[in-house]
């Protein structure tokens, strides 16, 4: 599995290594140091931030091929985000570069100023628009930035915005293919910049013809809705050749105005029924009002299954901990259930740790009680937020090597990873789900 910062360092790495090349590779470089030093600025930052745009594009059409070398569709929401961020970064770097010349001008004159390189042929006549589109986009991209950083703002009218994006990307790829010079496109930083924005150009037409994902969608009927106090159970049956693994989620639609949102799936796979579970807790403005909008009989799109979140490649030479936080329970539910079709002496013994505000409130704690009985492999510790009781790695293996299964909040996920580092305890792997998928 790769990590999203390798990945970051690795892509932009390959893309300065580039750059170096073509400027070994061009003609000796001449004029004053500072207009040079501005000129090469504002060439390698435009080149980094359609690069970081293109790889965020191409991973929002979220190709199927990627999910499992990036550790689950998660993890690449998290990358997407990551490249995001850092184009726009490098994007108002470029546009700093750009204002760069104004003082310049004012210290040293232009007299030795570098000559304007040559562009492709036909686009120096769209020399001029192309940089307004290009600067405008940039401020728009940088509300949209801050749009997606401020967690307050809501889901919706995010939702809206970011639709945008695909036309934007498109806008700067035209910028990038109208301001180049044309000696980039016979090195391989050109054909490293073409292969990323035909891919990102192929995403984004996606997205706007509404393709992304149109093959792992599932058409069905919500069966029925139980509410647990601040807890919502929707049971929805879809096609009948419907499949999943135990610790899957899945992109679920109730209502197309308001879009797809990511639910754990917290049933087993029953193969031939079509049918699939969500428990879904109310921690924002959408999922608070689930428990009244969303009726039985109602139509549902169910989009997945996605996520590499189970224990199908555990190495049985460790033992197995599992880890859960409030309704991160939800996938160990799932995995539960998936147990029970397994025969009894099959099944990986578990120490399960569960971490929950208030037992004596918490609805899907009987269920979790049941199956571990049930199942009778798994051991299971409660920890009590309301009765003083605290989880920390200190109650993990201190003796055997282990291996992690976590979900729940980023916090307590933290500080057990900062704690098994400094116990030094020999954990073997540690898996977790990234649900910040905004």
């Amino acid at each position: 599995m790769i990590g999203t910062r390798k990945a970051l360092v690795a892509f932009s790495g390959a893309f300065g290594l580039a750059w170096l090349l073509e400027l070994f590779l061009a003609a000796p470089l001449t004029g004053d140091s500072l207009w040079i030093l501005r000129q090469q600025s504002l060439y390698i930052t435009g080149i980094l931030s359609i690069a970081f745009m293109s790889l965020s594009m191409f991973l929002a059409a979220r190709p199927v091929w990627l999910e499992k070398p990036l550790g689950g569709l998660d993890r690449m929401y998290a990358l997407h985000k990551q490249s995001s961020i850092w184009a726009i970064i490098m994007a108002a770097a470029h546009w700093l570069s750009k204002l760069a010349s104004g003082p310049i001008r004012d210290l040293i004159g232009t007299e030795n100023r570098p000559a304007r390189d040559i562009v492709l042929y036909g686009m120096e006549s769209l020399r001029g628009i192309a940089k307004d589109m290009g600067e405008w986009t940039l401020y728009l991209m940088l509300g949209m930035l801050v749009l997606s950083l401020w967690k307050l703002f809501p889901y919706r009218p995010w939702r809206l915005l970011h639709r945008s994006m695909p036309v934007l990307y498109l806008v700067l790829v035209f910028h990038t293919i109208a301001l180049s010079p044309m000696r980039y496109w016979l090195q391989p930083l050109g054909v490293m910049l073409l292969v990323m924005m035909i891919l990102g150009s192929w995403a984004a037409l996606r997205a706007l013809s509404n393709s992304i994902g149109k093959q792992k969608k599932h058409q069905g009927m919500v069966q029925s809705v139980t509410q647990h106090d601040d807890l919502v159970e929707v049971q929805c049956k879809v096609d009948s050749n419907w499949q999943h693994h135990a610790g899957q989620f899945a992109l679920v639609t109730f209502d197309a105005k308001e879009g797809s949102h990511p639910f754990t799936i917290s049933s087993a796979c029953m193969p031939g029924t079509g049918l699939v579970s969500f428990h879904i807790k109310a921690l924002g403005d959408y999922t608070s009002t689930l428990a009244n909008s969303v009726q039985p009989g109602q139509t549902v799109t169910i989009e997945g299954p996605y996520g590499c979140f189970n224990t199908q490649d555990a190495d049985d030479r460790y033992e197995q901990v599992w880890v859960a936080g409030g309704i991160g329970l939800t996938p160990f539910l799932a995995m539960l259930q998936q147990r029970q079709q397994y025969a009894t002496d099959t099944r990986t013994p578990v120490h399960m740790h569960y971490c929950t505000r208030d037992a004596a409130q918490d609805a899907l704690l009987p269920t979790l009680q049941q199956l571990c009985v049930e199942d009778g492999h798994v051991e299971l510790t409660l920890h009590d937020a309301a009765c003083k009781q605290r989880f920390s790695a200190q109650q993990l293996p201190t003796s055997s090597a282990f291996q992690v299964w976590f979900c729940g909040p980023k916090g307590l996920r933290s500080a057990l990873k900062a704690g098994i580092e400094s116990l030094q305890l020999r954990c073997k792997g540690f898996h977790h789900e990234m649900f910040d998928m905004r």
